[in-house]
């Protein structure tokens, strides 16, 4: 899997987003959405890029900061501080990223979770699903740890506006269409594998589009 996952992006070409894309996406994903983005994207260059890499460009910092991930120098993504997680699940983009875990129970007998989700359409209603975790019958688990952990999880939105927008504009960039399809086809992809496919595309990090999957991907809010 991990393979089919390189082997996929390193399809990625050289990104050069024009301006009607960028004018398109804001319109599909509308005005407040693509403040809160920018906002994100600014935030991670000033107040992570511009420290942790201080002697580079901000451009050049992109690419070092997913060489260390490439690298297990950073453990898969980056927590943001709660500050900003606050802010994003203020202007309500939080659900436009992620899928929302409603609830979750433990059913004692068989020793399995249930975990119920609702997921953000772009007509403003929720999609409901959920699935089971099973740990066998002879397991012992934590029920308090366990219900907090699933809560802590965190799935892909593939519904709403700004993968739908992203989607649009994949049907003319070819290293978007080839991020949006490893990531639907494996879900919750690995960073380390994302990011070394990102490097050997020799992708434009001064691009529109290129910063906002970088701070969304390799970001957790």
């Amino acid at each position: 899997m991990t393979t089919r996952l390189l082997l996929l992006v390193l399809l990625f070409s050289l990104s050069c987003s024009n301006q009607n894309e960028i004018i398109e996406f804001e319109k599909s994903i509308g005005e407040k959405h693509s403040k809160t983005l920018t906002m994100l994207v600014d935030d991670f260059e000033q107040n992570y890029l511009a420290k942790q890499y201080s002697e580079v460009s901000i451009k050049k910092a992109y690419k070092k900061f997913l060489e260390d991930i490439k690298d297990y120098k950073i453990q898969e993504r980056i927590q943001a501080t709660p500050e900003l997680v606050n802010k994003i699940k203020e202007s309500g983009f939080y659900e436009e990223l992620y899928a929302i875990t409603d609830s979750v129970w433990y059913n004692k007998v068989d020793n399995v979770y249930h975990t119920r989700t609702k997921v953000l359409l772009p007509n403003g209603e929720y999609k409901i699903g959920g699935y089971e975790s099973s740990y066998g019958l002879n397991a012992t688990t934590d029920e308090a740890e366990t219900i907090k952990r699933h809560y802590s999880l965190k799935d892909r939105n593939f519904y709403g506006k700004f993968w739908s927008a992203l989607r649009t504009v994949g049907e003319h960039e070819r290293y978007i269409f080839d991020y949006i399809d490893i990531t639907e086809a494996m879900g919750r992809t690995v960073a380390s594998s994302l990011a070394t496919g990102f490097i050997n595309s020799h992708l434009d990090y001064d691009d529109y589009f290129v910063k906002r999957i970088v701070v969304t991907e390799f970001v957790e809010y």
